[in-house]
Formats: structure tokens, C-alpha cells, sequence
């Protein structure tokens, strides 16, 4: 039957090399085990974790790594689409000798006062959750296209994250809006072409970024540094004329997560 999971006692007074070698022993432990379960449990580590040498996960369901204290990350780790787990009940760090993929995150940190702090280059692919506590980016989080970001009520991210959202096919109009707090026009010309607006690259021509106005009007931002709070259209020219850039391009915007309350009425 299923297997529980495997804890390892850790403290800031076991040296890395002991914590490495009974790492590897647990792990060797439950590959003998997954030839008869094929749905392993998680390695639960109680205190911190130093990876010098190789850590693979597994790459079946359930084989994800959870940490009651921090990790380090100086040697080779795969994930293999399993979760990391950050859920202690005091400050935890997130760090890397290299930047740092991690398929999911989930920050789970149960302290009133301590927070979870990320301290090397963290790049997550598919899902950040925040189901407890606070997640402190030091402006090293970065979401890549496609990743998603949910948080609990009560849970808070500090600090500076970076959003990338990969945009392919053909030339036309995408329905878009910011992640974060205080994005312009300006954020988005770093990765594509923006015209029409005072401030910009040709101004004299049809602007292709679109807010909302008024009254079913839609109207280009005032200048390239005025916030846009609100979704917005913006279209692609899909060619190398006058600034522009071929499709697929990847918009990238770095600020503060905007989290906010959403009411969806239903028409029943």
C-alpha cells in the first residue's frame, strides 16, 4: 500500500554533507519502494536542506519534496514536474548557487511574523500558490508565460515580481492587462512596437495600444509613462517594419503583483 513520507530531521547543526548522504539514502530507499508503489509519497524535510550533489525527484505523482526549513540549492536539481513545498513555521530561504526552475511552488509558511525570502534568481513554469503567509521576492521571482499565480486570502507577496507572456500566431489585436501595479505603455515598447502615443516611436501614426475610455470609446494612454489601470488592446504588426518584431515575442513587465477582489456577475 502507499508508503509515508520520508521525513529527515535537519537542523542549522548538521553539516551538508551528512544531510546529503541521508538524503540519498531515503531517496534510494523509495525508488526500491516505487517498483512496488508506483505513487510515492513526499521526502519531508524537517529542518534545512544543502543539496551539494544530485537531487531528483520523481516523476510520478506524489513525488514532491516538502521543507520545514531552508533550502539550498548547490548542486543539481530535478524537479521532474513535481512541487516544492516551502511549509515551515518560521523565516525560510529559497536559495541557489545558479538561477533556479522550478515547475511549482507552493509557499505554505505558517508564521505570523517570519516570511519566506527568496534570495538567488527563482523562475517558476507552472503554478506559484501561496496557500499561507508572506512570500518576499526580493525582486528574483519571475512568472514565466503560462505560469499561474493563486493566493489564499491573507497571503501577501513583497516586493518585485517579473511577468512574461509569450504572444504567437499572426498579426492582429490581443486583449491584454498588467499583473502588476503602475504599467505603461513604456513597459510594453521594450519588447514591441508601440506608435500613436506622445511620448513614443512615431507618434504621428494609428496608435496600437487601446484602454477603455468612456461609453463604448476607446482612446491611446496619454503619454508613454501613463499608468494603465485597466485591460487594454494592443496590436501586433507581426513584421520588421519601423521598430516592429515577427511573431512569437515574449512581453515581459516587472512591478508589484496586483491582487484584488472579483465579483462575476451570472445571468441566469
Amino acid at each position: 500500500g502507499p508508503q509515508d513520507e520520508f521525513r529527515v530531521a535537519a537542523s542549522n547543526e548538521v553539516d551538508s554533507v551528512s544531510l546529503l548522504r541521508a538524503e540519498q539514502r531515503l531517496l534510494e530507499t523509495q525508488q526500491r519502494i516505487n517498483r512496488l508503489d508506483p505513487q510515492p509519497d513526499s521526502l519531508f524535510v524537517l529542518g534545512d536542506l544543502v543539496n551539494q550533489g544530485v537531487l531528483t525527484l520523481s516523476d510520478s505523482l506524489g513525488g514532491d519534496l516538502k521543507i520545514a526549513g531552508s533550502f539550498t540549492q548547490n548542486g543539481t536539481f530535478s524537479p521532474n514536474q513535481r512541487a516544492l513545498f516551502l511549509q515551515g513555521d518560521a523565516a525560510q530561504t529559497l536559495s541557489a548557487s545558479a538561477p533556479l526552475n522550478l515547475p511549482y511552488l507552493i509557499i505554505d509558511n505558517t508564521s505570523p511574523t517570519e516570511s519566506v525570502s527568496l534570495t538567488s534568481a527563482t523562475t517558476v513554469t507552472g503554478k506559484l500558490t501561496l496557500s499561507d503567509g508572506d512570500l518576499q521576492t526580493g525582486g528574483l521571482l519571475t512568472l514565466a508565460s503560462g505560469a499561474l499565480l493563486t493566493a489564499v486570502e491573507g497571503t501577501t507577496v513583497t516586493g518585485d515580481a517579473t511577468f512574461q507572456r509569450e504572444i504567437t500566431g499572426s498579426a492582429g489585436w490581443r486583449l491584454l492587462s498588467f499583473p502588476v501595479a503602475g504599467g505603461t505603455a513604456a513597459d510594453l515598447a521594450d519588447d514591441t512596437a508601440v506608435q500613436g502615443i506622445a511620448g513614443g516611436a512615431n507618434p504621428g501614426f494609428a496608435p496600437n495600444v487601446l484602454t477603455y475610455a468612456a461609453a463604448g470609446q476607446f482612446a491611446a494612454p496619454g503619454s508613454m509613462n501613463e499608468t494603465i489601470s485597466t485591460g487594454f488592446a494592443l496590436y501586433f504588426f507581426n513584421n520588421t517594419d519601423a521598430g516592429s518584431t515577427p511573431l512569437p515575442l515574449t512581453l515581459d513587465v516587472t512591478g508589484t503583483p496586483v491582487f484584488t477582489e472579483q465579483t462575476a456577475p451570472l445571468n441566469t
